[in-house]
């Protein structure tokens, strides 16, 4: 479940315009993870950049619930 996005407009974009789209993993712990988000120009030049929290939620309960180790090693790969 997303708990929150931030979003920070730095410059526009024109239809046709070439872009770059980088997405990672941010921190994660317990019941939350982040997810961020660039967009670049051509130039490398920052046109958006997004952060977003997610809530692990479970599929019964609707409750919070720990994110999972099999979970956290598929969002993080150098926990392997």
């Amino acid at each position: 479940m997303v708990l929150r996005h931030e979003i920070d407009y730095h410059r526009s974009a024109r239809l046709h315009d070439q872009i770059i789209v980088s997405t990672w993993v941010g921190e994660t712990s317990g019941v939350r993870s982040i997810r961020h988000v660039e967009i670049l120009d051509q130039q490398r030049r920052k046109i958006v950049s997004a952060k977003t929290t997610y809530c692990c939620i479970d599929t019964v309960s609707f409750r919070p619930m720990r994110i999972s180790e099999e979970i956290m090693s598929l969002l993080n790969p150098e926990r392997n």
